[in-house]
């Protein structure tokens, strides 16, 4: 009588729990950065992070190495006369505009030297933006670190896509500056870089074109970066133009790579239904996928690509046109339904 009483307690005690549903709102909540997977042909391998602004790679794989091995020269402005721009000022700020050529951007390198022995506080902090209020990627060193005479410091910055032929911004800045202990940006003049051209903030709010004495100078820099152009259009799908409703049917396609990178296809099959990114599939290999419709009529089915990396996708290809009949007998019931509906 005792253990039963006791399994009564306990079934009422549970009861009481599972009507008191937890609360999510008053638990703790954990934020993290808007993270976008990419899916390469041995599984997920490295993803965007959007906060940041970069690539990371989830272990090291072959596919760093193609990227590695794929990095070229982009941007180059390495004219100088020896003259630089001080930063002698911690408001000071100063920045070049430059439109890269390249997909990924990988690294940055300054023409700089250092003045004077600095604080144990002081940074130089290089940063890209797309605009010049906003970073999407900083980059800070002990200015100790730099040369007392005019050399290239390299900053990596970790494969960040970016936007062919659009204007970003360098931007430079140094805290505990002054006459004593500064870095020198080197520059050139006589316009040398025609894709850009200088600015400067003396608060880092308000900007300025710079143009010294219409000298028309450009800083020192050099950006690296990866190509990676889309495949090509795939070709219009190939598959049955007739057939049944609520039957399956497969329909082909292809696309050619230029970096020989593996390729995903995702199918648009006209009756507001889409596919999932199919592949990988080597270059030029054929991609098959099958599909069903539930209604009778005519449709229209397309399919665009997308390589590894997925940074930019093709347009979608010529359209296939489609119909699906209803080729089943129909009873007294569905004659009377087909004629009212």
């Amino acid at each position: 009588m005792k253990i039963r009483t006791e399994l009564i307690l306990l079934c009422v005690c549970i009861l009481l729990l599972l009507a008191q549903p937890l609360s999510l709102a008053s638990m703790p909540q954990k934020t993290c950065a808007t993270v976008h997977p990419i899916v390469s042909e041995s599984g997920a391998l490295f993803h965007f992070d959007q906060e940041n602004c970069c690539l990371h790679f989830l272990r090291a794989s072959s596919i760093q190495y193609q990227l590695d091995s794929r990095e070229i020269l982009d941007q180059n402005q390495s004219a100088t006369n020896g003259f630089g721009v001080r930063f002698i000022n911690s408001s000071w700020y100063f920045a070049q505009r430059f439109q890269p050529k390249t997909d990924i951007l990988t690294k940055i390198s300054l023409l700089v030297k250092k003045h004077g022995i600095f604080p144990s506080a002081s940074t130089f902090t290089i940063s890209l933006r797309k605009y010049l209020h906003v970073d999407l990627k900083t980059y800070s060193i002990d200015p100790d670190v730099l040369a007392e005479n005019a050399s290239w410091f390299e900053c990596n910055f970790s494969y960040i896509p970016i936007a062919v032929n659009e204007s970003y911004y360098l931007v430079c800045h140094l805290t505990n500056a002054s006459e004593d202990a500064f870095v020198e940006w080197l520059y050139g003049i006589g316009d040398p870089y025609i894709r850009g051209r200088p600015f400067y903030s003396i608060d880092g709010k308000e900007w300025k074109e710079y143009d010294m004495n219409n000298l028309k100078l450009d800083f020192c820099f050099q950006t690296k970066g990866i190509l990676n152009s889309p495949p090509s259009q795939p070709q219009k799908p190939n598959g049955p133009t007739e057939g049944q409703f609520e039957k399956d049917y497969t329909y082909e396609t292809a696309s050619v790579d230029a970096e020989a990178d593996s390729i995903y296809y995702l199918w648009d099959w006209g009756d507001g239904e889409h596919s999932e990114w199919l592949g990988p599939y080597d270059s030029g290999e054929t991609c098959s996928a099958v599909h069903s419709w539930l209604i009778q009529g005519s449709y229209l089915i397309k399919v665009k690509a997308k390589d590894t990396w997925g940074f930019e996708e093709t347009i979608w290809s010529e359209e296939l046109t489609i119909r699906m009949k209803k080729t089943r007998s129909l009873n007294l019931f569905d004659m009377l339904f087909e004629y009212y509906n």
